[in-house]
């Protein structure tokens, strides 16, 4: 979502010569839902390219994210070198699989799943007015994961209203319209189709058998339509993950558009460690580090140092108490600290930091090591397709 002071305009006169969109988001990281910022469609036009001009954009457009309150940028672009120059890291990844339609039905139909289903569920387009029973689906689904956007009433509305897709089907379960006092047919789950494209699917946790119908119904559509691959997006460890491999799904590198990057940049560090402070210091309790605990992060000439401080036990009941979320003051770093650039202080902010890789960061003692990998594990970082995905012609 954006306002029109988020559109970014370069121009000479009354000419347009550069462009380029800021979005406001929130990404869930686990436990801790954080401010982020969406950059698109940043370009100049022919006559000025490789003339700073790119450049000048993207220095405005990060200060206009982080007036309006952003800790961490996102974007997805085709030419990552250039972001790259300015700090921003490949980070997060797609899901995506490729797999012959006619091999997915022939799996379903060994498994008495296709043609003729058991039960069967009613799958049609959704409804506007059943938007909010499909945002509950989406919100169990990727709650405390890492990476998906919080999308609140108002972004769904949008999401929805914008026409980024060809189809929206439902699976409605008419069996629980007995069961709920409204008389309103349940939502169970549904699918987001584009072209030859899944681009999301997500079910109520108890009704996986919907996922099954879903993607047949896609499936038996792209026959009629003479298509023989269908790409699919899901979340990793989805439940259709294994009988898309037993039709011989082949992972597939790249997102939207071939080549595709995803980046992210932290914005403001001292901002996003201080959201993420709670999750700090309970990673810190699980791995019994020693409390308090000091740890410095040396970024280039910033200096950042992360405090959590054990509370004292509860006399009321005899119980420790969890320890207090992590607090960070700027200006010096102590004695156990970790020297890194600024990409890779993104890539440890994201939990995406290679602990394997020798030349990831530079410990400055052992129990700097030990408290690092501890208060930031390589988590995956997914980021679904269908909040970038540009409107489609009508």
């Amino acid at each position: 979502m954006h306002e029109p002071g988020d559109r970014l305009l370069l121009k000479r006169g009354h000419e347009v010569l550069g462009h380029a969109l800021v979005t406001h988001r929130t990404m869930w990281l686990g436990p801790t839902v954080v401010s982020a910022a969406g950059l698109q469609a940043l370009a100049t036009a022919p006559v000025l390219q490789r003339q700073g001009f790119g450049t000048l954009l993207l220095r405005r457009a990060e200060r206009h994210m982080i007036d309006e309150g952003h800790s961490l940028g996102l974007l997805a672009t085709t030419l990552p070198e250039f972001f790259a120059r300015f700090g921003w890291v490949a980070c997060g990844r797609r899901n995506e699989y490729g797999a012959c339609v006619c091999k997915i039905l022939s799996v379903l139909a060994a498994k008495g799943l296709y043609p003729k289903i058991r039960k069967p569920l009613d799958i049609r387009p959704l409804r506007r007015m059943e938007i909010s029973r499909v945002a509950e689906i989406y919100r169990l689904n990727v709650w405390q994961r890492r990476g998906p956007l919080e999308r609140s009433e108002a972004y769904w509305q949008w999401l929805v209203n914008r026409g980024a897709y060809h189809e929206f089907l439902v699976a409605i379960d008419r069996r629980g319209m007995r069961r709920s006092a409204s008389g309103d047919a349940p939502i169970v789950g549904y699918a987001v189709v584009r072209g030859d494209r899944i681009v999301e699917l997500f079910t109520l946790p108890d009704h996986g058998s919907a996922g099954v119908q879903l993607l047949s119904r896609v499936c038996g559509e792209a026959i009629e339509r003479g298509t023989d691959t269908l790409r699919i997006d899901l979340a990793p460890r989805h439940p259709l993950t294994r009988l898309l491999k037993s039709a011989g799904a082949l992972k597939l590198d790249g997102g939207y558009q071939r080549r595709e990057t995803l980046m992210a940049k932290v914005l403001c560090p001292e901002q996003m460690i201080e959201r993420l402070g709670g999750d700090l210091a309970s990673r810190a309790t699980a791995a019994e580090l020693p409390l308090p605990l000091d740890f410095g992060l040396a970024v280039g000439n910033q200096k950042y140092r992360l405090s959590i401080d054990s509370d004292q036990s509860d006399t009321a009941n005899g119980q420790a108490s969890l320890p207090r979320p992590a607090s960070v003051a700027t200006g010096s770093i102590g004695r156990s600290y970790l020297r890194l650039d600024p990409g890779q202080l993104t890539r440890l902010l994201l939990s995406q930091f290679d602990w394997n890789s020798a030349s990831d960061g530079e410990p400055s003692t052992r129990l700097a090591r030990q408290a690092a990998t501890a208060l930031f594990p390589y988590r995956t970082l997914w980021r679904p397709v269908f909040d970038d995905l540009p409107s489609v012609g009508r």
